[in-house]
C-alpha cells in the first residue's frame, strides 16, 4: 500500500479545498461523492455557511467594503506549523500593507493584521496552500457578602454543611485571572485591601499584552476596573469592603489580556497569547496555576474560534477554565456562542438571589445569554450569581430599561472595590468554587471538577439540564457535607481499531476503566487525549473529541470493569496538529479519586499519511458506479492573462485517470495548456478517475498534478490525491465508503447498501437494524444487540445496567437489601 510518506518528493503540498476564491464560488459535485471540503469538514465551522473556508463574517464585508482592513486568523490544516509558515508569507503579507502579529505555539494559527478583506480571498488562494479556514480576530468585551452564603461557600444560613465549616478556604491554588489586570493591595491610590499580592513564576510576575499587542512579563495594572472585581469574586480577602471571594485564601495569579487604557476590549489573538504561555508554564507558577477565569467574549454570534482550541488545550494540560457565558439574552435566538462553546470549558450563566441568602426565591437572570451553544455544543453548564450588571449587547440590541451601565471609577479601580455583576461575576464565583474542589482533593482533575460540580448543583427551571441554568445553580453544599468519600479507579487499557490508523479514516479508541477500590463508583468521567510530538516544540497532549463522557451505566462496583469507546477521524474531526508517531491516552476522573497515579494509561500509535512534513493527504474514495469527479485546485500568482501546463502523473496504467478544466487544450496526452486571469487567484479543476476494470487488485496509489509557467517554465505547484481502494470484506465497495467494512454487504438494486435505519451502520453488522443508534452501544455482549432495541435492557431487575438479569444483579439486590434493615 502506497500513502504520502512513501512518495519520494520533496515539495509536495497538500492543497484541500476549502479556501475562497476571489470569486467566491465554486460548484459542489453531485451528491454522494466525497470532496475535499467534506475531508476536511467545514460542517464544524457553522459560522462557514457556504463552506468556502472563510468565516461568513468576511464574506459579508467582501460584498459590502472589500477596502476595509481587518485582523485575521489562518488555521492551518493539520501540522503545518505557523512558525515554519511565517518567513514564507510575511514578504506577501507586507506587499498587501499588512503585518504579522501572533503566531500560536499550541494550535496550528496565525494572525495577520491590516490586511484588505479583499486582499484575505486572493492571499489565501496564491500564497499558503495549507490554510484550512479563516476567520476574523473578534474584539472581545467583558461580561459584566450574600454570594458566598448563599453558593454555600461561607458559614451562614447552611452551616455546617459549608465549605468554611469544614476548614476549605482555596489556600495553596492560584487562580488565573485573565482580565483587565488587577490593583494591588496598598499601591499607590489603592485604598482597599479586597485581594492578595500576585504570585509569580521564576523571573515572571504576571502577564500583560503590551501596548503593540504582544505578551510581556510583570505586575499588570487595572486601568479599567472589570478586572479586579472579577478577582473579588473569586478570591477577594474581604478587606474594606468586607465582601469575601467564593475561595478567599486561594492566590491570584494577574493576567491582564488587554492593551494598555480604560477601554476595556481586546482581541481574541492577546487572550490567545495569555492561554497558550498557561498552557505550558502553568506548573511554574508557585502555587501551580489549577484554575483560570476568561469573564470576556465576543458580541458577535459565532460557534468558536482558534481561541476556543487554544482554551481547549489549556484543560486538557490540567487547568479547570470557566468562561462567562455571556450577558446577551435580549438579542434573542443568539445563543451562546465565542470562546464560551469551548467543550472542556464551564460555561457559566448568571442567576439573581434577589438580595436574600435562601435560594428559593432565586431567579435566571434577565441578561443571562441563553443556551444552546452556537453550533453543536451543550451550553451553558452551570449558573453562578450575577446580579446588578449592565448588558453588553451589538449595536443593533435594545438594552433594557434596567440595565444602567455602571462606570469604573475614573479610569481605573483604585478609588475602592467595584460593586459589579452579570456573567462576568458568576463565572469567577465558581472557579473559586472549582479551587475548594481542589483544596479538597488535590488530585482531582479538570473533567472531574466539571463533572462534580454540574451533578451537585441544584436544579432550578425545567427537570434537569435547560437552556437557562445548564445544570442548574452551583451547589457546594452536597461535597462540603461530610467527609470527603475516598474510592480509586484507574484505566486499565486502551485499545484502538483498525490496527491501522489513517489519515481521513476513521478510528474507534477504546477505554477500559476498572474500578480497583472497595466502594461503587457512579459519577466518574472518561477522556480521551493524543500526544503530539512536534517538529518545532515539545510533546503536547491534545484533546480527542467534543469532552469527556460521563459515566451512564450505573453503579461500577469494586472489581468490576467498563468500556467507553469514541470514534475519531485523523485529519478532520479537529483542527490541532498530527504527528505521525503519537500516543492515545485515556483518562478516568471521579471526584472521589484520590489516587491520581493511575487514572491515565497510553497507546502507542503511528498515524499513516502524516509525513515528515507533517501534512494529511486527502485520499479519494471511489465506490464503482462510474467516474469520480474530484475537484482541486492550484494557487498561482500571475497578473493578467497567463497560460499554465498542467501535467497529469498516474503511476497506475489499470486505472484511466484525466484532467478537466475550463478555458484549456490539450498538448500531449497528459498536458494541458490552461488560459487564467488574475480574477480566479487558482486554477480549478477536476480529476476524472474512472473505475477500474473487475479483474484489478484493489490497492491505494498516489495522483498528481503538477502545473508550472508555460512561459517560464517554472513551477506553480501541484496537488496531491491518495486514491484508496481497500476493500476488507471483497463486496465492491471501498473501505473508505463501505458502512459495514469488514463483512460483506455489497450494493443492492438500489446502488446502496441496505441501511434501514440510515445511522451508517449497514443491517448485517447493526446491533439495531430497525432502529437508529450510530453509537452501536450494547452492554449484554452475549446477545449482540444493542440497547435501544434490546428488552432486558428495560428489565427492573436489571440492577447493573447490563442489559440482563442474573446473579450479579441478585447479590446487588441483597447488598441493598441488608443495608435497608440495617
Amino acid at each position: 500500500m502506497h500513502s504520502p510518506t512513501s512518495i519520494s518528493m520533496q515539495n509536495v503540498r497538500t492543497l484541500i479545498l476549502g479556501i475562497a476564491a476571489c470569486v467566491l464560488l465554486f460548484s459542489i459535485p453531485a451528491s454522494g461523492l466525497h470532496t475535499p471540503q467534506q475531508w476536511y469538514d467545514t460542517q464544524k465551522n457553522f459560522d462557514d455557511k457556504d463552506g468556502n473556508g472563510v468565516e461568513d463574517a468576511i464574506d459579508e464585508l467582501m460584498r459590502k467594503d472589500p477596502l476595509q482592513t481587518i485582523d485575521v486568523f489562518f488555521c492551518f490544516l493539520n501540522d503545518c506549523r505557523p512558525d515554519a509558515l511565517v518567513s514564507e508569507i510575511k514578504q506577501t503579507v507586507i506587499s498587501y500593507g499588512g503585518s504579522i502579529g501572533y503566531a500560536s505555539d499550541v494550535i496550528s494559527t496565525l494572525v495577520v493584521k491590516g490586511i484588505r478583506v479583499k486582499d484575505v480571498i486572493c492571499f489565501t488562494a496564491i500564497s499558503v496552500k495549507e490554510i484550512g479556514y479563516v476567520h476574523l480576530d473578534h474584539i472581545m468585551v467583558p461580561h459584566m457578602a450574600i454570594s458566598g452564603e448563599a453558593l454555600k461557600a461561607h458559614a451562614g444560613l447552611y452551616s455546617p454543611n459549608t465549605a468554611e465549616d469544614l476548614g476549605y478556604d482555596g489556600a495553596g491554588i492560584s487562580i488565573a485571572v485573565l482580565d483587565t489586570g488587577c490593583d494591588d493591595p496598598g499601591g499607590p491610590g489603592v485604598t482597599h485591601n479586597d485581594l492578595p499580592a500576585g504570585v509569580s513564576a521564576p523571573g515572571v510576575g504576571g502577564l500583560f499584552i503590551d501596548a503593540s499587542s504582544n505578551l510581556a512579563f510583570g505586575n499588570p495594572d487595572d486601568q479599567q476596573g472589570h478586572g479586579t472585581a472579577v478577582a473579588g469574586c473569586a478570591l477577594g480577602r474581604g478587606g474594606v469592603s468586607g465582601n469575601r471571594g467564593v475561595a478567599w485564601q486561594a492566590d491570584l495569579f494577574d493576567c491582564r489580556i488587554t492593551v494598555p487604557g480604560p477601554s476595556g476590549t481586546t482581541s481574541a489573538s492577546n487572550i490567545q497569547q495569555v492561554v497558550d504561555w498557561l498552557t505550558w508554564n502553568h506548573n511554574s507558577v508557585v502555587p501551580p496555576v489549577r484554575v483560570a477565569n476568561i469573564s470576556f467574549g465576543s458580541s458577535t454570534p459565532s460557534s468558536g474560534s482558534a481561541l476556543t482550541y487554544s482554551i481547549e488545550a489549556l484543560v486538557a494540560s490540567g487547568v479547570v477554565t470557566c468562561v462567562s457565558a455571556g450577558n446577551n439574552d435580549s438579542c434573542p435566538g443568539t445563543g451562546i456562542g465565542s470562546i464560551a462553546v469551548a467543550t472542556r470549558a464551564i460555561t457559566v450563566a448568571a442567576a439573581t438571589h434577589n438580595g436574600t441568602v435562601d435560594r428559593g426565591n432565586d431567579t435566571i437572570a434577565n441578561y443571562s445569554t441563553i443556551g444552546p451553544g452556537i453550533g453543536a455544543s451543550v451550553k451553558p453548564d452551570i449558573t453562578g450569581y450575577g446580579n446588578q450588571c449592565t448588558m453588553q449587547c451589538p449595536q443593533f440590541c435594545q438594552a433594557g430599561t434596567n440595565a444602567d451601565p455602571i462606570q469604573a471609577p475614573s479610569l481605573n479601580s483604585n478609588t475602592g472595590y467595584i460593586d459589579f455583576g452579570g456573567t462576568s461575576a458568576a463565572s469567577p464565583m465558581v472557579a473559586g468554587g472549582a479551587a475548594l474542589l481542589i483544596q479538597l482533593n488535590p488530585a482531582i482533575t479538570p473533567p472531574a471538577v466539571k463533572s462534580l460540580l454540574m451533578n451537585t448543583a441544584e436544579d432550578k427551571g425545567p427537570v434537569g439540564w435547560d437552556s437557562a441554568w445548564g445544570a442548574g445553580l452551583m451547589d457546594l453544599g452536597p461535597i462540603f457535607s461530610g467527609p470527603p468519600p475516598s474510592c480509586d479507579l484507574r484505566v486499565k487499557a486502551v485499545t484502538y481499531s483498525p490496527a491501522t490508523v489513517q489519515c481521513y479514516q476513521p478510528v474507534t479508541i477504546t477505554i477500559e476503566v476498572e474500578n480497583v477500590g472497595s466502594v461503587a463508583v457512579t459519577n466518574f468521567v472518561v477522556d480521551w487525549e493524543r500526544w503530539y510530538f512536534g517538529p518545532s516544540q515539545p510533546a503536547m497532549r491534545y484533546p480527542i473529541g467534543s469532552g469527556p463522557t460521563p459515566n451512564s451505566g450505573g453503579a461500577l462496583l469494586p472489581g468490576g470493569t467498563r468500556l467507553f469507546s469514541r470514534t475519531w477521524t485523523p485529519g478532520v474531526s479537529d483542527n490541532l496538529p498530527l504527528s505521525q508517531h503519537s500516543c492515545f491516552w485515556g483518562i478516568v476522573s471521579a471526584s472521589c479519586d484520590d489516587n491520581a497515579s493511575n487514572n491515565e494509561k497510553n497507546r502507542n500509535v503511528n498515524i499513516i499519511g502524516v509525513t515528515a512534513a507533517y501534512t494529511c493527504s486527502p485520499p479519494a474514495p471511489m465506490n464503482f458506479t462510474g467516474k469520480i469527479v474530484f475537484p482541486f485546485r492550484i494557487g498561482h500568482n500571475e497578473h493578467g492573462t497567463a497560460p499554465i501546463v498542467l501535467k497529469l502523473v498516474n503511476p497506475d496504467p489499470d486505472f484511466q485517470v484525466d484532467i478537466d478544466v475550463d478555458n484549456s487544450e490539450r498538448i500531449s496526452p497528459d498536458e494541458i495548456l490552461v488560459d487564467v486571469d488574475n480574477q480566479s487567484c487558482a486554477v480549478w479543476g477536476n480529476l476524472i478517475i474512472n473505475t477500474p476494470p473487475a479483474d484489478v487488485s484493489l490497492k491505494s496509489w498516489p495522483i498528481m498534478v503538477y502545473a508550472r509557467d508555460y512561459r517560464t517554465q517554472k513551477p506553480i505547484g501541484d496537488f496531491l490525491v491518495l486514491v484508496d481502494l481497500t476493500d476488507t470484506d471483497q463486496d465492491g465497495v471501498p473501505d473508505v465508503d463501505d458502512n459495514c467494512p469488514n463483512k460483506y454487504n455489497p450494493p443492492d438494486d438500489t446502488g446502496f447498501q441496505p441501511d434501514f435505519d440510515q445511522d451508517r451502520f449497514g443491517d448485517v453488522c447493526d446491533n439495531c437494524p430497525e432502529i437508529s443508534n450510530p453509537d452501536q452501544k450494547g452492554s449484554n455482549r452475549g446477545d449482540g444487540l444493542g440497547n435501544v432495541c434490546n428488552p432486558l435492557c428495560d428489565l427492573p431487575s436489571d440492577l447493573d445496567d447490563d442489559c440482563d438479569s442474573d446473579l450479579h444483579d441478585f447479590t446487588i439486590f441483597a447488598q441493598y437489601w441488608l443495608e435497608g434493615i440495617q
